[in-house]
């Protein structure tokens, strides 16, 4: 894939995943699935069901979540550096580690965003440690690329990249925080040969 650049003048982005009504009404959540797929526990408060943290047993760090057109919630898990993707009802599906072999306490699965095409065939993940965005596969759940991978504050570097979001022409949004402080566009140019 390539991407052309622009910084936007904008303060923040905020994405957010939607489910299709419905998918809501037909899926009726499976809580103790879902604790035993993170490892964690849980209870309802209302219609919104809580899992508590923190917990000193575990290392889990729910970071970004987002649903695909084909009802599957895919969970960054930063600090263990995953992608993990479950059925509505909570079941486990599959996994994709990004970067496995990084150290550093901030980890790699920062969230996620998905290619706009109708089967959502990639997802793009903000690996602010490494100062890139990973490519991946859906389908496979295997990284296939990556652009970025340069720290620093000019143009296509990367500082402390740490949401991501993808519009209709599919364009790809990412902010940063700490000292990044800024909002991104990079202008989506068509699939390029491998």
């Amino acid at each position: 894939m390539r991407f052309g650049r622009s910084v936007l003048l904008t303060a923040g982005l905020m994405a957010m995943a939607v489910v299709p009504a419905a998918q809501r009404a037909s899926a009726t959540l499976n809580t103790a699935a879902i604790d035993q797929g993170l490892g964690l526990t849980g209870q309802m408060q209302g219609d919104v069901y809580r899992v508590g943290m923190p917990r000193t047993d575990l290392s889990v760090t729910v970071h970004g979540i987002a649903i695909s057109n084909d009802g599957l919630v895919y969970v960054g898990d930063r600090v263990n550096n995953r992608i993990q993707s479950f059925k509505l009802d909570g079941t486990f599906v599959m996994e994709v580690f990004i970067e496995r072999k990084t150290s550093a306490r901030f980890g790699t699965g920062f969230g996620l965003a998905f290619s706009q095409d109708k089967a959502q065939r990639f997802f793009f993940v903000p690996d602010g440690t490494n100062k890139k965005v990973q490519i991946v596969d859906r389908a496979a759940m295997e990284v296939i690329g990556f652009f970025g991978g340069v720290g620093g504050h000019g143009v296509g570097e990367f500082s402390h990249i740490h949401s991501i979001a993808t519009d209709s022409k599919g364009n790809i949004y990412l902010g940063e925080v700490d000292t990044g402080r800024r909002a991104y566009r990079w202008n989506y140019k068509g699939l390029g040969a491998r």
